[in-house]
């Protein structure tokens, strides 16, 4: 059996153009093993593994240099990330998987961008499931109670029915409802974080930041980071898209 874990990127235009929905599928064999690789990285930068919001990873911030990391020089948290796509590129343990919506080319939309972006990264991950002859659960980032009601809601929706979508499809392989932690708990979390933040980087036009083209160029070059295992990019051109059911 596998778990997804994933985590969120919103649109937020003109600096973010994509709805991003993401992260990584293992399985239950390999979560131990992956833990204790983060927390070695924790015991390393932080003196400790404890989980919490202190010795969380969470790529912005690295990036940024705040929270955890505040203080912290630009050298010493770019290597940081390196080191955290490093563990993000391992086949052998774990797969990547996303959703990246184009809201741009959305004609006419009777939906929220975040409800279609993760009915889309459901069938993501469901398609996925097929592909490995398995079946899994989902765990996403608890940010609100009332995004994680809405998304618990829509999965029954697409378990009992199919997508809100002409083309919709029956989610069949993910099983039970959409579970969310809060990321400071899971290491695995933080892991799909920094998957879909290296993600949408490299998509992003080149930074005048030295250290953050040398990231790039370290993820391109070094690590198959960002290569996904299953994706979708929709709508490549012009759309228009309508919800077809009604859930309730």
């Amino acid at each position: 059996m596998f778990v997804t874990y994933f985590d969120e990127v919103k649109y937020h235009p003109p600096v973010q153009t994509g709805y991003w929905f993401g992260g990584i599928s293992v399985d239950v064999a390999n979560i131990p093993i992956l833990e204790e690789q983060m927390n070695e990285l924790s015991r390393d930068i932080f003196g400790t593994q404890e989980p919490k919001t202190e010795t969380e990873f969470h790529a912005k911030f690295i990036n940024s240099g705040k929270g955890a990391f505040k203080g912290m020089e630009p050298e010493e948290r770019y290597n940081l990330l390196k080191r955290l796509a490093h563990i993000v590129d391992q086949p052998e343990l774990l797969k990547r998987v996303y959703f990246r919506l184009l809201p741009d080319n959305i004609v006419a939309n009777n939906s929220p961008h975040d409800e279609l972006a993760f009915m889309l990264f459901l069938e993501q991950v469901d398609l996925l499931y097929a592909q490995l002859g398995t079946k899994g659960l989902v765990i996403g980032d608890h940010d609100n109670d009332q995004s994680v009601s809405k998304s618990v809601k829509s999965m029954s929706w697409y378990r009992q029915h199919q997508t809100d979508f002409k083309m919709g499809r029956k989610i069949e392989n993910i099983l039970d409802t959409v579970h969310f932690a809060h990321s400071h708990h899971s290491r695995l979390l933080q892991i799909a974080d920094c998957y879909l933040w290296f993600c949408q980087l490299m998509v992003q036009p080149m930074p005048k930041s030295h250290y953050k083209k040398d990231l790039m160029e370290y993820i391109r070059t070094n690590t198959n980071a960002t290569f996904p295992d299953k994706c979708k990019v929709w709508p490549s051109t012009r759309a228009w898209y309508s919800s077809v059911g009604v859930i309730t």
